[in-house]
C-alpha cells in the first residue's frame, strides 16, 4: 500500500502547473511578426473597423447575434432589420454629399481616427442597430438601437454635415 501511494505521489509532482493568464497573453504577444505589440490592438485585431474623415458608419448585429435573437424565439428581429435598412437605404440614396464615406459594420469596435478628441475606440457591444457619425475635429454622433423613418435620418445626417 505505502508502494502505491509513494508512486501516485511522484506521478503527481511530475504534472506541468497551469499557465497562468499572463503568461498566456505575454507568449502570444512574442509570438507575433513585429515583437510585443500593444495589448488593445492585439486583443481587439480582427474584429475591429478603423474610420477616419467624414464618415457615416451604419451598424448592424453580426450574424450570431441576429441567430441568437431568432434562437430565442425573438423572431421580430426580421422586421426591426428590415424596417432598419429600409430607413437608412433610403436616407442615403436621398442624400448628396460627395466627401462623405458610407460604411456598414458588423464589427463589435469603432475606432475613429479623425474627431475632436480622437482616436477613441468604441464597443459598440450593447448596440445592435444605429449609426456613428464622424468628421475631423467634431464630435462624433451615436445613435443607437432606436429604428425610425429615412426622414429622420436625412434630418441628423445634414444637421451633422451642414453645421
Amino acid at each position: 500500500m505505502t508502494l502505491i501511494l509513494v508512486i501516485i505521489l511522484s506521478f503527481s509532482g511530475c504534472k506541468p502547473e497551469p499557465k497562468k493568464l499572463d503568461q498566456i497573453t505575454v507568449e502570444n504577444k512574442m509570438q507575433s511578426d513585429n515583437g510585443i505589440e500593444d495589448i488593445q490592438e492585439f486583443t481587439h485585431l480582427k474584429d475591429t473597423i478603423e474610420i477616419s474623415g467624414k464618415a457615416i458608419l451604419i451598424l448592424r448585429p453580426d450574424s450570431l447575434r441576429f441567430q441568437s435573437y431568432l434562437d430565442s424565439g425573438k423572431e421580430w428581429i426580421y422586421e426591426v432589420d428590415s424596417d432598419f435598412g429600409f430607413g437608412f437605404s433610403t436616407a442615403l440614396d436621398s442624400l448628396n454629399f460627395d466627401e462623405v464615406i458610407e460604411e456598414v459594420t458588423e464589427k463589435r469596435f469603432v475606432k475613429i481616427v479623425e474627431c475632436k478628441g480622437c482616436p477613441k475606440l468604441i464597443d459598440r457591444d450593447t448596440i445592435d442597430y444605429g449609426y456613428i457619425l464622424t468628421r475631423p475635429e467634431t464630435e462624433i454622433e451615436i445613435q443607437g438601437n432606436s429604428v425610425f423613418g429615412s426622414e429622420y435620418y436625412i434630418q441628423k445626417f445634414e444637421k451633422y454635415f451642414k453645421e
